[in-house]
This record gives structure tokens, C-alpha cells and sequence, in this order.
């Protein structure tokens, strides 16, 4: 098996495990426990075939040959887990983008002026979610009516605005 395949196995492994999980109980922090749950899946995975391997030598015509076949599948596996991870809040939260083609489509064959898009998308509808987000993350802690980031969200802005300010990229999209 090249490790290509075995990469794409142990991702779908994760996934299945990811989908399950959340059908049963999803998670409050479903960002931490994604990111967990992905790379704990997909190591430990990879180290459960490698066991398997020892006891079933039938495997061994379908596993790869040589460790940096396996090291090469489980970061491949990884980074295709970190590309879900980062597109997943798309999914979890409706995409404002999303939202609006569908609301244009449903109105065709007329479509809908400016002021009906305002009014079908507003601040409850794109900003309170993330404001739920950033609490359920524990990025952001509520009190006294005041929203203040925890050590975490102030590392996590700091990324992000060294990054912005490496790419020279203003606020906003």
C-alpha cells in the first residue's frame, strides 16, 4: 500500500471517529476537541496498524515497507487534518457568503434588492455566533455585561495580528 493510501485511510478513520462522536454527543469546545480527537485518531492509528502488522503478517503485503513511508502517510494525514480544521468553522457556523447565494437563489427568478439582503443578514445572524464561538472556546470570557479574552484568545489574537502585520493585510477580509 503506498503511503498515500495509507495517509488517506488513517484521515478517513479520523473522520469517521470525528462524525460519530458528534452524533452522539457533540462537544462544547468542538475546535480543542476536533484538533485532539484528529491527531489522537490518526497517531494512534497508524501506531495500532504498525502493532497489527507484528501479529497479523498478512498485513505486511499491504502496509508500507519502510518507517519513512509511515512518517510521510501520518503528516500527510495531519496536514489534510489541519486543512478540515481550519475550514471547519465554515461548516459549524453558516457562512455569510453561503447564506447570501442561497437567499439570491431562492428569490430568482426577481432576486433581491440590497435592503432585503441587510435585513435577511444582520448582527444577530453574523455576529452573535461568533461571540458564542469565542466563549465556547474559552477564548473569551463574559462578565458584567463585558466580553475580555482569556490567556489563550490573547495568544491566539497575537498570531493572528503578526500575521496580518507580516502580510501587511488591514483589518477586515
Amino acid at each position: 500500500m503506498s503511503s498515500v493510501f495509507l495517509a488517506a485511510g488513517l484521515f478517513f478513520f479520523a473522520f469517521a471517529f470525528h462524525v460519530a462522536l458528534w452524533r452522539v454527543a457533540r462537544p462544547r469546545a468542538t475546535g480543542q476537541v476536533l484538533i485532539l480527537l484528529l491527531v489522537a485518531c490518526i497517531c494512534g492509528g497508524a501506531c495500532l496498524l504498525a502493532a497489527c502488522e507484528a501479529f497479523l503478517p498478512e498485513l505486511t503485503t499491504l502496509l508500507p515497507p519502510r518507517l519513512s513511508d509511515w512518517v510521510q502517510a501520518v503528516v500527510t494525514a495531519l496536514a489534510v487534518a489541519c486543512v478540515y480544521v481550519m475550514n471547519y468553522p465554515a461548516v459549524e457556523v453558516e457562512s455569510p457568503t453561503l447564506v447570501m447565494i442561497d437567499l439570491v437563489a431562492k428569490a430568482e427568478p426577481n432576486g433581491l434588492t440590497r435592503d432585503d439582503l441587510y435585513q435577511a443578514i444582520g448582527d444577530d445572524f453574523l455576529v452573535m455566533p461568533r461571540i458564542v464561538d469565542l466563549l465556547d472556546e474559552r477564548l473569551a470570557i463574559e462578565a458584567e455585561g463585558q466580553c475580555r479574552l482569556t490567556a489563550k484568545g490573547i495568544r491566539l489574537a497575537r498570531i493572528f495580528t503578526g500575521w496580518r502585520h507580516l502580510l501587511r493585510a488591514g483589518i477586515g477580509g
